[in-house]
Parts: structure tokens; C-alpha cells; sequence
């Protein structure tokens, strides 16, 4: 049996961030890549590069348009820090700010805020999280504080 051992979550304010997950995840209705893309991942760094260079093949090799504009960049689901990416996680055009503050937010909750050390990391690789969305319609700020 698989369990979390930890808790990432994501802040409904970065919309697009959310908006991607959820179709990664297959909540939503969206374009002809993969869909039912997981919720419990494995932290897994040293593989994050080659899992982003061939996710990025990937998507291109679909047909699918870059991020051509200042405002949008290329999000993937699950991320490349993740074992669960495999080279083939969900992509898609995002709000740039959305992007860098989601991508922001769920490192320093692996790594602790602030910190670029994996050494003082509050995840491991091999530990397991949970990627949760809270509901823009409740202040789930707490749950996602005092989880576990």
C-alpha cells in the first residue's frame, strides 16, 4: 500500500496552475493529451532534467504551440522534480506569473521555504506527497498547514 507521507498544496490564486492540474488530473474536460495524471508523486530530483527535456520532445512532437508570448509559459503535470513525470507529464501555455509562483510554492513546500539546499529539505527523494487543490470556495489555508 502506497501512503502519503506528505502534503503539497496549491494555491487557488494562481488560477491557470490550478486550472492545468486539474486537467492533468482528468477533472476537466481538455485537449487529446493523457489525462489522469496522478495526485500521490514521488519526489525524485535527480532525474527532473531528462524528464523535462523529453516532456517538452513529448509535447512538441504532438504538434502542440509553445509559449509564445512573454505572458505564458509551458506548464507540466506532474513536474519534472517528480518520478510520476516519467517524460511524459501533461503540458500546456500558463500565465508566466501563475507558473513561476505555483512552481515556486511547491518547491518551497519540498524544500522549505526559501531554502535551495536539498540537504535541510523537508522531502527527500523516495518520500511521497499528496498534491492537493484546495477549493476556492472554502479558506482551506489551514488544512493545508496542519495536514499532518
Amino acid at each position: 500500500m502506497t501512503m502519503a507521507l506528505g502534503l503539497v498544496c496549491i494555491q487557488p490564486q494562481w488560477t491557470t496552475a490550478v486550472d492545468h492540474i486539474r486537467a492533468a488530473m482528468g477533472f476537466v474536460k481538455t485537449d487529446r493529451q493523457e489525462v489522469g495524471k496522478p495526485r500521490i508523486l514521488t519526489v525524485d530530483r535527480p532525474g527532473r532534467n531528462k524528464r523535462r527535456r523529453q516532456t517538452r520532445r513529448l509535447y512538441k512532437s504532438f504538434g502542440y504551440r509553445d509559449a509564445n508570448s512573454p505572458k505564458e509559459q509551458l506548464d507540466e503535470y506532474p513536474p519534472a522534480v517528480f518520478l510520476e513525470n516519467y517524460g511524459k507529464a501533461h503540458m500546456t501555455p500558463i500565465d508566466t506569473e501563475h507558473n513561476r509562483e505555483s512552481g515556486r510554492d511547491i518547491k518551497d513546500q519540498i524544500t522549505g521555504p526559501g531554502s535551495t539546499r536539498v540537504v535541510n529539505a523537508v522531502y527527500h527523494d523516495g518520500d511521497q506527497i499528496e498534491m492537493h487543490i484546495p477549493s476556492p470556495f472554502v479558506d482551506s489555508r489551514l488544512f493545508c498547514k496542519d495536514a499532518f
